[in-house]
C-alpha cells in the first residue's frame, strides 16, 4: 500500500510540474498576453467609396499609440475637385445636360479625416471607433470641357464616423472597417507596424 501511495504521489507531482510548465508557456503566448508598454504605430489605408455605385479606391495614412487601449488619426484622399465644376441641383440626366454629357463618370473626390479610440478585446483583436468629416463629390464631364457635380450636397463636408477591427500579430496589425459620412460610405482596409 505504501508503494502505491508513493507511485501516486510521484505521478501527481509529475502531472503538476507539467501543468505549471504548460501554464507558463500559455501565459507567454502572443494570443493572450497583453502588451506591456505603449507603442507608436503607423500604416497605410485603402478605402472603396460606395456612393452611387462607384468604387474607385482612395488611399491614405494613419498613426497612433496603442497598449490595452489606444488612439489614432487617419486621412484618406481620392482625387481633387475640378476647378471649372459647377453644381447641378438634380441628377444630370434630369436637368437637360444629358445631351452634353460624355459617357461615364469623369471625376470622383473622396476625402476624409477621422480620429478615434481603440480597445483591446480578450485577445490581440482591437475594436476601433472614430468620428470625423469627409467630402464626397462626383462630377461628370460635359462635351464643352466643363464638369457638372451630381446633387446639391455632394461637394459639402459631412460629419460621420467609422468602426472596425484590427488583428495584431507581433508588431504588425491588419484591419478593416466601414465608414459613413452623410450619403457617402466606404469599406476600408489597413496595415500597420508597431515601433
Amino acid at each position: 500500500m505504501k508503494k502505491i501511495f508513493i507511485i501516486i504521489s510521484f505521478v501527481c507531482m509529475l502531472f503538476g510540474s507539467q501543468q505549471a510548465n504548460a501554464q507558463k508557456y500559455y501565459a507567454a503566448n502572443w494570443w493572450n498576453t497583453p502588451p506591456e508598454t505603449w507603442q507608436f504605430f503607423a500604416g497605410a489605408d485603402v478605402a472603396f467609396p460606395s456612393d452611387e455605385g462607384l468604387g474607385n479606391p482612395a488611399f491614405g495614412i494613419h498613426a497612433g499609440m496603442i497598449k490595452d487601449f489606444g488612439f489614432y488619426g487617419r486621412i484618406i484622399l481620392n482625387g481633387t475637385r475640378k476647378d471649372n465644376a459647377h453644381t447641378a441641383y438634380d441628377h444630370p440626366m434630369d436637368i437637360g445636360y444629358h445631351y452634353m454629357l460624355k459617357d461615364g463618370k469623369a471625376n470622383q473626390v473622396f476625402q476624409s479625416a477621422t480620429v478615434g479610440g481603440m480597445l483591446r478585446l480578450w485577445c490581440p483583436i482591437y475594436l476601433n471607433v472614430g468620428v470625423g468629416v469627409a467630402n464626397n463629390e462626383i462630377s461628370y464631364e460635359l462635351r464643352n470641357g466643363g464638369y457638372v457635380i451630381a446633387g446639391p450636397d455632394t461637394e459639402e463636408y459631412a460629419f460621420g464616423g467609422e468602426a472596425g477591427l484590427s488583428l495584431r500579430i507581433n508588431n504588425f496589425m491588419l484591419g478593416g472597417g466601414y465608414m459613413r459620412f452623410g450619403s457617402a460610405g466606404a469599406v476600408s482596409f489597413n496595415i500597420s507596424y508597431c515601433f
